[in-house]
């Protein structure tokens, strides 16, 4: 029966080779043939296909099923049930027929039968010359599994991990149960977990996958992050100058969310069974990312909603802080510094992203954060008054931000020490007007701003603009290269005490031109620059006008006023 099954498997090959030049839609005929002789009512295959660069076939390993076979329920109907599986007919179509479309020899072999009183009829193939080979490249502590074994263990796994395992975990059995070595770096190619290495092991890795990194964010240009997140493909060999690696990517909601790697510090050719390996490794560690991404996310959810209770004063009992703050290891009797990121371009489609980055660069701080739209907040808790240690945190942070996200500028303004969570709320405003005090700094502090900035922040900024509308609207109804023209010059001219030489050379002008702009500012504003606190009072609403148009990125053409330094 085996021999007339293959027989037919090779004619139906031979015929299906005369109309499909493509090896997939040779494999694809396959189950279709079964199912029109009347043999099978189904198929289901899972397994690996490796190619060759011309697209023929290197070499084939996987596991199928098929539905209700006929050579079953004819020996169930006159011989009663078997000690062996039956479909021979079914094994002899299948190698046949492979082994024709391939061009070399397959076996299929069958491993439960209906009609032994298996649930299901299923069965193996494997190519048969790849297999002996990879038999010998296997170390002693390499054991090999069929498929129907390493989907038990897949389900093991997933279950370990319903039941709390960690990451640390699942590698450690999957390292002591397959001998091989697993990687999981992030989307930056930054180690996240692995199996056991040696720290000069670990050196070489991440010395080999920064050079990658700069190369593919080379390669795929300014967005490299988004496109690095659609960016999935199926186990590719990665040779370096260090190591060679069998890399997965794994995806989360429709995102590359991180990479599986099977590492070697040698010289290797992986095998289509390390192939396997990984795809069900990767299916484990996805589960895995998922659960931990739910996890974190509602932690996430919990500690933002706290932190703005904190902050916003919502929260009066003290036991109540305190016992919360425990959660998240924090010690609310420590001094704090409060800072607030802010992004000039849109981060929806990466906020979360962004968040995990920014929790993981801080995890050896103590810290509480909170990120609602473009603002994130985040109180550091630090046991000594060091301004010094302080800077350093966000100024790291920032460099590290923009490194990982170099399309997405950000802005750092934190507050002055705080001492009681109690007035966590004033120093929230504090780390406000250290960003909009300074709208060209990177990183600013508190203590570090001027006077006008905190003056400027709590006025109304409708009175601002009512003021400057009212004292300059003489200038204000020029066009805009005039009207910035005199106001420029009317800002360094009484900014240098009404000085004509230095204000001719800040503003690189003849003495007759300054003149000639003098009496039009004169005309315009109906003064003759003589009273000492009328000058003062123009002065100061133009230092407010600049820095609120700067703090504010106002468009408005009344209000975009852009002095030099003088």
């Amino acid at each position: 029966m085996f021999n007339y099954g293959y027989q037919l498997g090779v004619s139906d090959a031979q015929q299906m080779r005369e109309k499909y030049f493509d090896i997939r839609d040779l494999i694809k005929q396959g189950p279709t043939l079964h199912c029109k002789k009347g043999h099978i009512k189904g198929l289901i295959f899972e397994g690996y296909i490796e190619l060759y660069d011309d697209k023929s076939v290197k070499t084939v390993y996987g596991t199928g099923t098929w539905l209700h076979s006929y050579e079953a329920k004819v020996h169930l109907d006159y011989f009663g049930q078997s000690d062996t599986p039956v479909c021979h007919t079914l094994m002899g179509f299948s190698t046949g027929y492979m082994s024709t479309i391939f061009q070399f020899e397959v076996k299929v072999v069958e491993k439960t039968c209906v009609a032994r009183g298996d649930e299901s009829c299923t069965w193996e193939v494997y190519t048969v010359n790849q297999l002996l080979d990879e038999s010998k490249e296997r170390s002693e502590n390499q054991v090999s599994f069929d498929l129907i074994e390493i989907g038990n263990i897949q389900s093991k796994m997933i279950q370990a991990i319903i039941d709390g395992a960690t990451v640390e975990d699942i590698l450690k059995e999957a390292e002591k149960t397959f001998g091989r070595t697993f990687l999981i770096e992030d989307i930056f190619y930054n180690f996240a977990h692995s199996t056991i290495l040696s720290e000069s092991d670990r050196q070489f890795i991440e010395q080999d996958m920064r050079i990658y990194d700069q190369k593919e964010r080379e390669q795929l240009g300014t967005y490299f992050f988004e496109k690095r997140q659609q960016l999935s493909f199926t186990k590719k060999v990665i040779q370096l100058d260090k190591h060679v690696r069998l890399t997965n990517t794994v995806v989360v909601k429709n995102k590359v969310v991180a990479y599986l790697s099977m590492i070697s510090m040698h010289s290797k050719t992986f095998t289509s069974y390390d192939y396997l390996l990984l795809s069900r490794m990767t299916n484990v560690i996805s589960v895995l990312l998922m659960m931990n991404s739910v996890l974190a996310k509602s932690k996430a959810e919990d500690e933002s909603k706290f932190t703005n209770e904190i902050l916003h004063q919502r929260l009066t009992d003290k036991n109540q802080i305190q016992s919360r703050s425990r959660y998240y290891g924090i010690d609310i009797n420590q001094l704090y510094t409060v800072a607030i990121l802010r992004w000039s371009t849109s981060i929806v489609k990466i906020q979360k992203e962004i968040e995990n980055f920014i929790r993981r660069h801080l995890k050896k701080q103590r810290t509480l954060i909170s990120f609602k739209e473009q603002e994130l907040v985040i109180l550091l808790f630090h046991p000594l008054k060091d301004h010094a240690f302080i800077l350093k945190v966000f100024s790291n942070l920032r460099e590290a931000i923009i490194e990982q996200f170099p399309n997405y500028p950000v802005q750092i303004g934190y507050s002055d020490i705080g001492q009681s969570i109690w007035e966590a709320s004033s120093h929230y405003n504090e780390a406000a007007i250290a960003l909009v005090s300074s709208p060209n700094a990177s990183i600013t502090a508190f203590k570090d701003i001027s006077i006008l900035s905190i003056f400027i922040n709590d006025l109304n900024t409708e009175h601002i603009k009512q003021l400057a509308k009212n004292r300059f609207a003489g200038i204000f109804s020029l066009k805009e290269q005039k009207r910035n023209e005199l106001l420029e010059t009317l800002y360094i001219y009484l900014n240098n005490n009404l000085k004509i030489e230095t204000t001719m050379r800040l503003l690189n002008i003849s003495k007759s031109g300054l003149l000639y702009r003098l009496e039009n500012l004169k005309e315009y504003m109906n003064t003759d620059f003589k009273d000492v606190n009328e000058n003062f009072q123009i002065l100061l609403l133009l230092k407010t006008i600049d820095i609120y148009s700067k703090s504010s990125n106002i468009q408005n053409g009344d209000f975009l006023v852009d002095f030099r330094d003088s």
